[in-house]
């Protein structure tokens, strides 16, 4: 691709030197250019052949592509400057600064390709080989649909949307990338071209060979060869691409000349899936044909010059969301007729030169959002009908005639008509009439500036001010005269895309790679920096991506060397440098609120001055930084390091200590605790009577015992005896699959006696497998995988490996569910290693701290210390016997003790005993990739017993930008749910409440694995933690992240923190945090402020002027009002303000654009009982945030103007609506039409008695998985049976007359389900084949409620049912006993007769039951009698 963008350049460069008239020297630029391009080549040529496996060459390569497209911009630039004439003054005046900074750019360029010469020279001389592997891609792809676990249309839609993103991250589909990669790679540079133009057509298009062809030659990728035209030469491409099955859809039609005829009626065929239509060129009619294209989203007519409407032919079209008329219509009139045009979304009119009138009538457009009406000088008046319009967010109107400009200002500048129904509508006009005299004091201005701006960095303060002043008072004359705003456009908020270029392994790589994000999000936006600065950037930015490919190796090396640990210190520095220095800058770029007021000008003006000024700080420090890369990239080439692919591992790393795993195989069977049951178990299944190929895969967390445990299976006399081969390998992660596969065949053939094949040690990979093959087919073996990091390692091995259908047997272990359930299938078991249980910890720690497996005797305190020691192990088997042996060097006293229990972290860096133990749990972190590395190292912020909340993780990580956009379209919160459980999949992070449909509720970290976290963010200057009641930390100035527990006195006021990003205050007090308010403000780089469940009563003043700030909590504060000045925080994207007393927002809160959270309530899970509960009033324009996902919990009383505001949040995820009235009912049922991407939604009315309208919604989101709804209801919504991913239903206060279980069993992946004085009548009956997932069913206060009955078959899979306070069941529900799978019944407040009734003559029917317990208040409290016990005694 980017060799073929030079040749390309190559030829644009001949025609440039001979055709065009350069002048000021760009002649001699371009022909130098030329030259270094010409050598260049060669070497592209060269790299193409030796790229795959060598990160640092791929990135060279993408290096020149870029800058072969930087030239061809400039050149183009150049042409369009350089015409006929270009001399006459206007036009020489103005080109004369383009031809000035082309030159510039030109020669800069030049010095950088010749850099990139330099820079190849020392790639080459590093490069490692690497090798390449091929699959099937059926089997890879569906093993990636077979490990999407949930199987709802919303989760396999998004895997089907997504599969572009996984085809490039997921290592299941890295062989397919590979395999289909092969037909591309080597295309010659113009079929490459070509090739790639095919991309820009959507999936699905059907493309017209003579478009395709017409474009590939003005896009100059055809050459013309003697004696043959462009057209044919083209016409053998494509021929050549169809051979190779690489031609993809697409289609567009275009006369040569604007009055040219097109000739389409004739077609009788057309692409049937067409999306999008592009005709250019006078048509006699509309083709009969457009009618039937119903895939058809776009269609754009130019010159169609047609004499009939062309509305009627094109309104019925159902999935048409744009439409363009450019001189597409000569007729007066265009009528918009009732329910036409249902799904249009814009609508352009241009050069509609005899237009008069255009009429809308009701019901037409229900969707249209834009519409655009340019150079229609006939048009005298605003479109009839437009009040109808209810969707209608923005009107552009340019070149009009001045009676409907004046038209529109009668109005006094805001776009506001009223229709018939009294409606209002309100969208923005953006009115363009351009003044040449503006234009041209304004372009005299622009030359003068650059002519005097050519020595900016010399003007003196006065200067600059008046040159300012200046400025800004001609813009504002241009402004006035040139666009006239009478709204304001809010556009959708931009998410970053960028994808970092380095997936690395060390923290070092994980600043560099999040810094690449960062420099590339700065060139997108564009900021005006100071001359020469952009270069600094790109500078730095490339040389950070060469860097970042030759960290891997550093990382494997520095725990030996110590250059290597200097070095990679001095990168991680020099990248957090660069990235304070990026904050610091567009802190200072913070602009207020525009206004028009000259005094606004003035004040503007100063401010420029002031920026300047920081432009020119951030200059000098950009070259400092500079220096220092390039100083760290020389050295890089100094020490020797290889660049190393994604995947690879830090082998010396992992094999230095990897033999440390070897001691688990020789400890004796005496040593070991709590291995029976499990080993047991796993041998039952090697040895059952099944001649099919399985396998076994145990996983689990490191050093929870999976070795040894696997080592005891297999060397059990019943296995050895049972299998004819065994095989044990031991893979780890830096595993050489011909080094795995030689192994094996050494173990088989010493195994038997058999001499191994000649030449073994020069075969290669296919060979090798040939030969296991055929030798294990007629055999019954068993094979052990011990240690398999990767999808990879398995996928290597696997097809050596047959079935012969003898009950072969295979165990793997691994740290990762993904990799086992991957392993496991298609038949297989998998076997969970937990935790030791309390009692076996006890007995292995009391085995090696004290050296017998009997309960030492021991002083009471010291007893104590023992068992909290012990309880920081948390069952992990390495662990305990790790601090036990450290334990039994220490004398048996309370201080030795307590200081190894305090100083846990200082012992697993210093102590020899406890290092190791470090080491093999550093496996797990040092495996994963930059991203996740971020992510894990954050859970060290949170106190030991902290509870934490995925989406409260989540948000923090967005919020720290470790989560970035990606093409595929998902949300950052979706990516950052992706990474939460990539992290549990691999047992770095534990669940410790699951919520009913299955998400995890709270989850936290391993202590031992935490201390190792805090470790290794100290070591990377991550961050810190302090707990006031330890003043032995020692904090350093430059710290990014600060954790404060138990109160924070003179922490803050020791320290600057100047550079501090996240601050978090858990069990703050009050002197403490008003102390630290007051030092808000130095915090300029602040990104999160976590206040939660501080004794704060008023908002900190200090925070507003935090710009950087993107999440702030103040979670169960005292705190009541939140000031105006919010609006200021315009970076802010989470405002957690739950169980705050805050019931009012403020108008300033519409300002914060990209607000993603906001959250303002006091509900939580026992606020059930109670109907009310307190939410917020929010200001009038909420619809303005558009980026919006969570909106809870917000009141409905003010009006019916915020139901309907709430239908324009397309973006929400989770929505909660309180104090909801009965004729509210048809506006919100259309408010929620329209946000279809909700997943939860709560509805609470206005009053116990108030009746919810819900009947109204016809068509309800379809991905709604939680639904909330208090308030009566005749009957069950008619919508609610289509909800076919509702996962979670709560009805309260509904007071239902009718069985409501009719309606609601047949959903198919409810799992909750809770009814709250929802049901008025007698009897419930949960019929057969009703309720197929449920899982949890709560009966509660059904005061009606006389008997329930349960039909076999139905909720088969119920495992809790609770029954609380239906004082009228005299009996227990009738066919409980069918309930084969019913864990838990609790009962509460019951009646006596019920009580009675289960504990004699209905006790068989729950004798099955695990746990049945009733509840009863006792003492001021609830407690629970467990039926069980209380019949036994009876």
């Amino acid at each position: 691709m980017e060799l073929g963008a030079v040749a390309f350049l190559l030829d644009n460069l001949r025609l440039v030197v001979g055709e065009v008239e350069l002048i000021r020297g760009i002649r001699g630029h371009v022909i130098n250019l030329k030259d270094e391009l010409k050598s260049i080549q060669e070497e592209l040529s060269e790299a193409y052949t030796k790229q795959e496996g060598n990160r640092s060459l791929k990135t060279w390569i993408k290096q020149v592509g870029t800058l072969a497209y930087d030239i061809e911009n400039v050149l183009d630039e150049y042409k369009l400057y350089a015409t006929p004439h270009s001399h006459k003054l206007p036009r020489f005046l103005g080109n004369l600064i383009s031809f000035h900074s082309m030159a510039k750019q030109i020669e800069d360029i030049r010095k950088e390709l010749k850099e990139k010469r330099k820079r190849y020279t020392k790639i080459i001389s590093s490069q490692s080989p690497a090798g390449s592997t091929t699959s099937i891609a059926i089997d890879q792809i569906g093993k990636l649909v077979r490990s999407n676990k949930s199987k709802t249309m919303f989760d396999w839609g998004k895997l089907d949307d997504t599969l572009g993103f996984e085809l490039a991250s997921n290592e299941h589909l890295s062989s397919i990338t590979e395999l289909l990669s092969l037909s591309f790679i080597n295309l010659s540079y113009q079929f490459t071209y070509c090739f790639l133009y095919l991309g820009i057509f959507p999936r699905g298009y059907s493309v017209s060979c003579r478009r395709l062809i017409r474009l590939w030659i003005a896009e100059g990728f055809i050459q013309q060869t003697s004696g043959r035209t462009f057209e044919e030469v083209a016409e053998d491409y494509l021929n050549y691409l169809i051979e190779r099955n690489l031609s993809l859809h697409s289609l567009s039609i275009s006369s040569q000349r604007m009055e040219e005829r097109l000739h389409l009626q004739t077609m009788s065929n057309p692409p049937i899936h067409l999306q999008r239509l592009d005709l250019k060129g006078h048509l006699q009619s509309m083709p009969r044909w457009i009618s039937e294209l119903h895939d058809l989203v776009r269609i754009r007519l130019k010159w169609s010059k047609l004499e009939d409407n062309p509305i009627e032919a094109l309104q019925d079209l159902p999935s048409l969301m744009e439409l363009q008329l450019l001189d597409a219509y000569i007729g007066d009139q265009l009528d918009f007729m009732q329910k036409k045009f249902k799904k249009l979304k814009i609508l352009e009119f241009e050069q509609l030169c005899q237009l008069r009138t255009v009429r809308m009538y009701k019901g037409t457009l229900p969707n249209l959002q834009k519409l655009v009406i340019r150079c229609c000088p006939l048009l005298r008046a605003v479109p009839r009908g437009i009040a109808y319009l209810t969707q209608l967010k923005e009107l552009e109107l340019q070149d009009m005639d001045e009676t409907f400009i004046n038209g529109i200002r009668r109005n006094g500048g805001e776009c506001r008509w009223e229709g018939p129904s009294r409606e209002e509508i309100t969208a923005s006009i953006f009115i363009h009439n351009y003044s040449q005299l503006s234009v041209a004091i304004l372009i005299l201005y622009m030359i003068i500036w650059d002519v005097l701006g050519g020595a900016r960095q010399c003007f003196d303060m006065a200067d600059s001010v008046l040159l300012t002043i200046a400025f800004y008072a001609l813009m504002y004359c241009v402004l006035v005269d040139m666009s006239m705003v009478f709204g304001v456009q809010r556009g959708e908020q931009r998410e970053e895309t960028e994808v970092a270029v380095i997936e690395g392994r060390g923290m070092a790589e994980v600043a560099v790679s999040f810094l690449l994000n960062r420099l590339s999000h700065l060139v997108e936006e564009e900021v005006k920096l100071l001359g020469g600065v952009q270069n600094e950037v790109a500078y730095i930015t490339n040389e950070l991506q060469s860097i970042g490919a030759f960290l891997r190796d550093a990382d494997s090396r520095e725990e030996t060397e110590e250059r290597v640990k200097a070095w990679v210190k001095q990168v991680r520095d020099v990248a957090y440098d660069m990235e304070d220095l990026l904050d610091e800058f567009m802190f200072c770029l913070a602009r207020k609120e525009q206004r028009h007021e000259l005094c606004y000008f003035l004040f503007k003006s100063f401010h420029f001055v002031e920026t300047l000024k920081a432009q020119h700080r951030f200059a000098n420090q950009m070259q400092q930084i500079k220096e220092r890369v390039r100083d760290i990239s020389d050295r890089s080439q100094r020490y020797g390091f290889r660049s190393q692919e994604q995947g690879s591992s830090s082998s010396s790393l992992a094999d230095r200590w990897h033999d440390l795993r070897g001691d688990a195989l020789l400890l004796e069977e005496a040593d070991l605790v709590g291995i029976e049951k499990p080993k047991e178990k796993i041998i039952g299944w090697l040895l059952k009577n099944s001649l099919m190929l399985r396998v076994v895969a145990v996983v689990g967390m490191g050093g929870s015992g999976k070795t040894t445990l696997v080592k005891r299976v297999y060397d059990d006399q019943r296995v050895k005896t049972h299998f004819e081969s065994h095989v044990w390998i031991t893979v780890s992660q830096s595993f050489k699959t011909d080094e795995v596969l030689r192994d094996m065949i050494e173990q088989l053939f010493e195994e038997c006696n058999q001499s191994i094949p000649g030449g073994v040690e020069a075969m290669k990979e296919t060979r090798l497998k040939l030969i296991l093959k055929e030798f294990l087919k007629q055999r019954r073996y068993v094979l052990v995988f011990d240690d398999i990091w990767s999808n990879q390692a398995w996928e290597s091995v696997k097809y050596a490996c047959p079935d012969g259908k003898h009950g072969s047997r295979i165990i793997i272990t691994t740290r990762s569910d993904d990799i086992a359930s991957s392993c496991i299938k298609p038949y297989g078991h998998l076997y969970h290693l937990k935790p030791l249980s309390p009692e076996e910890s006890w007995t292995l720690f009391c085995e090696k701290a004290f050296g017998s497996k009997n309960e030492p005797d021991l002083t009471h305190q010291l007893q104590g210390l023992s068992r909290s020691i012990m309880r920081r192990c948390e069952g992990l088997p390495l662990a305990i016997v790790a601090i036990g042996g450290l334990l039994s060097t220490k004398l048996k006293n309370v201080i030795e003790w307590q200081m190894v229990y305090r100083n846990l972290g200082i012992e697993l860096e210093s102590n020899d005993k406890l290092r190791s133990m470090k080491k093999i749990l550093s496996l797990s972190y040092d495996d994963l990739p930059y991203h996740l590395k971020s992510c894990i190292l954050y859970l060290g912020v949170f106190p030991e017993d902290e509870l934490i909340e995925p989406m409260r993780l989540i948000r923090l990580w967005m919020a720290e930008g470790f989560i970035q956009g990606d093409e595929q379209g998902r949300t950052m919160e979706e990516i950052g749910e992706v990474y939460f459980y990539d992290l549990i999949n691999r047992n770095l992070i534990q669940i410790l409440n699951r919520h009913t449909d299955g998400r995890v509720r709270t989850c936290r970290i391993h202590s031992v694995m935490k201390e190792i976290v805090l470790s290794k963010a100290r070591e990377e200057n991550f961050g810190e933690i302090v707990v006031v009641d330890e003043l032995n930390t020692q904090l350093y100035d430059k710290v990014r992240r600060l954790s404060i527990h138990n109160g924070c006195e003179k922490i803050l006021e020791k320290k600057s923190f100047a550079r501090l990003h996240s601050l978090f205050m858990f069990q703050a007090n009050i002197p403490s945090i008003s102390f630290s308010c007051a030092h808000f403000s130095g915090f300029r780089l602040l990104k999160v402020l976590e206040l939660r469940d501080a004794p704060l009563e008023v908002f900190p003043a200090e925070v507003v002027n935090l710009f950087h700030l993107r999440y702030l909590s103040l979670r169960g504060t005292k705190v009541k009002r939140i000031p105006v000045s919010i609006g200021n925080l315009e970076n802010l994207q989470t405002l957690d303000l739950r169980y705050a007393p805050v019931s009012k927002l403020p108008i300033g809160i519409l300002k914060l654009q990209k607000l993603r959270h906001l959250l303002v309530h006091q509900y939580n899970s026992k606020a059930y009982i109670k109907f009310h509960h307190p939410g917020f009033r929010a200001p009038r324009g909420i619809e303005n945030l558009e980026t919006l996902q969570s909106l809870c919990f917000i009141e409905a009383n003010q009006g019916s103007h915020m139901i309907k505001e709430l239908g324009r949040l397309r973006q929400l995820r989770r929505l909660g609506i309180l104090k909801i009235r009965r004729e509210n009912g048809i506006d919100l049922c259309s408010s929620l039409e329209k946000i279809t991407n909700l997943r939860s939604l709560f509805l609470t009315a206005a009053e116990e008695d108030e009746m919810l309208e819900l009947h109204f919604l016809s068509s309800p989101p379809p991905f709604l998985q939680r639904l909330y709804i208090k308030g009566r209801l005749e009957k069950p919504p008619d919508w609610i049976p289509s909800l076919h991913n509702l996962v979670k239903l709560y009805l309260s206060w509904s007071r239902m007359r009718d069985d409501p279980l009719e309606a609601l069993e047949a959903l198919p992946n409810l799992m909750k389900l809770w009814l709250l004085h929802a049901y008025e009548g007698e009897e419930l009956c949960f019929h057969a084949g009703g309720f197929q997932k449920l899982q949890f069913l709560m009966l509660d206060q059904l005061e009606e409620l006389r008997l329930v009955r349960v039909e076999e078959g139905a909720m088969p899979r119920l495992q809790r049912l609770c029954i609380w306070s239906c004082r009228l069941l005299k009996v227990v529900p009738l066919g409980i006993e069918c309930l084969t799978n019913l864990k838990e019944l609790h009962l509460s407040d019951m009646s006596n007769e019920f009580k009675i009734m289960l504990l004699s003559e209905d006790y068989w029917r729950v004798a099955k039951i695990q746990l049945v317990y009733f509840y009863f208040w006792e003492n001021g409290g609830w407690k629970r009698d467990r039926v069980h016990t209380v019949s036994s005694s009876i």
